[in-house]
């Protein structure tokens, strides 16, 4: 049971800290691509 619970434990943030990275990444693009500061902002914050 502790053995699957690390797993998913693992898994989750795993997959949570590549989401986020993921997403910082997008904001940053589209804010450069945009030309928009805030949204730019916002991805740098992200991160």
């Amino acid at each position: 049971m502790t053995r699957d619970r690390d797993f998913l434990t693992s898994l989750t943030v795993n997959l949570g800290l590549f989401s986020n990275i993921v997403l910082a990444a997008l904001k940053t693009s589209i804010g450069i691509l945009g030309h928009s500061p805030a949204v730019l902002a916002d991805g740098i914050n992200s991160t």
